[in-house]
């Protein structure tokens, strides 16, 4: 056991350097077992990872939910994720891009940094300067979460879940799915 801790893990990086940056439920940050300092927004940690250069990324799924919350946050249609980074070196971080659809998963690209969506189905670009973003690919037959590097310079995509008929079908039916929202126990949502 290298660490236990109180809150579970929703993400974990490795640095250029050999320290360990865990991102918790509870919208903690450790970086080197300590408790990092993250603007009030952040608090539904997704995915982390670091670029050669020791800039951390991190993805922050939601600003309304926990990422235990993830299917609240897909049946409400939240686009409230944001993308932020903290330079090498640098104390704080700095929100590149917003009103992204629960970001799950990060792999950096020199500055940029390729971003996988869930709720819009795609993987995004984002430029590490401007926060501009460009399509890579769209119309995933699945939520992407996870990016992972392959040996070969490019990366492995997971998808967490099939895109299914009757999700669909409920995400654009807005009565139904609201009544759902108000009068359902999650357990039971479709």
């Amino acid at each position: 056991v290298v660490e236990t801790f109180t809150s579970p893990l929703t993400s974990v990086a490795l640095s250029p350097s050999g320290e360990l940056a865990v991102g918790l439920e509870s919208g903690k940050l450790l970086i080197a077992s300590k408790d990092v300092l993250l603007p009030a927004d952040v608090r539904c940690i997704m995915a982390l990872a670091y670029a050669d250069d020791g800039t951390l990324w991190l993805a922050n799924g939601s600003a309304e939910h926990a990422p235990s919350q993830w299917a609240a946050d897909l049946m409400k249609k939240g686009a409230s994720g944001s993308l932020w980074r903290c330079g090498p070196g640098a104390i704080g971080f700095q929100k590149v891009a917003g009103d992204t659809a629960f970001p799950y998963g990060l792999h950096p690209i020199g500055k940029d940094v390729l971003v996988a969506e869930s709720w819009r189905h795609q993987l995004v670009r984002f430029d590490g300067a401007t926060g501009n973003r460009s399509t890579v690919l769209t119309h995933l037959p699945g939520y992407p979460a996870r990016l992972s590097p392959s040996p070969d310079g490019g990366a492995w995509l997971t998808l967490f879940a099939p895109r299914n008929r009757l999700i669909e079908f409920v995400l654009q039916e807005t009565h139904y799915r609201q009544d759902m929202l108000a009068q359902v126990p999650p357990a039971y949502w479709i």
